[in-house]
């Protein structure tokens, strides 16, 4: 059980049961958050990386990446970077893991003080480069896209269905399935 409370306190103040206190703090181990330990992050972000790396693709983290991870405040301590570190894998489509793989979208500025305005520039810029915001047409949904990707490849790749399968870092069967429901599965080359 974790907490970020002390619970002798609650306890001392009548807001947690002392005898439920007792059952679970035989051995209490106080791990003090990531922020505090900044010699940890590149060693958990590296365990991270290798147990999240599914597929042949074995991705690596730029020296800049490890940098930036190094920077960041982790108020979600560990699940914070584990969930960064899974959002890179799949938006980097290469083995080098940048920092712009990192940086979630949502990042209104970077949580790290020494923040360089070209990075946040080009970062902010991303997404933009294809997107104009006067556009009438609606976005298009992600099932959308993938369904488009997938139409793509499928008929233009050379690659047999198990090799395209490890080049997508997907299952052979996960990539039947979603090449069957696609609606146009007709027009498909045979493979």
């Amino acid at each position: 059980c974790a907490t970020h409370q002390s619970l002798q306190d609650m306890v001392d103040e009548g807001r947690f049961r002392k005898d439920l206190f007792f059952r679970i703090s035989a051995f209490p181990i106080v791990i003090p958050p990531l922020r505090d330990r900044r010699e940890d992050i590149t060693l958990i972000a590296n365990h991270l990386l290798i147990s999240l790396n599914s597929g042949n693709t074995q991705k690596t983290f730029s020296q800049e990446a490890i940098d930036w991870l190094n920077q960041q405040n982790y108020s979600g301590n560990v699940r914070e970077l584990r969930n960064m570190i899974e959002r890179s894998i799949i938006l980097c489509d290469n083995k080098k893991i940048k920092i712009d793989h990192l940086q979630s979208p949502l990042q209104e500025k970077p949580s790290h003080q020494n923040s360089d305005p070209t990075t946040n520039q080009i970062n902010s810029n991303r997404y933009s480069d294809n997107f104009d915001s006067a556009q009438s047409e609606p976005l298009k949904t992600l099932a959308e896209i993938e369904k488009e990707y997938l139409q793509t490849i499928a008929l233009q790749s050379s690659l047999d269905n198990t090799q395209l399968a490890q080049q997508l870092g997907i299952s052979e069967r996960t990539l039947y399935r979603k090449l069957k429901n696609l609606k146009n599965l007709k027009n498909l080359k045979k493979r």
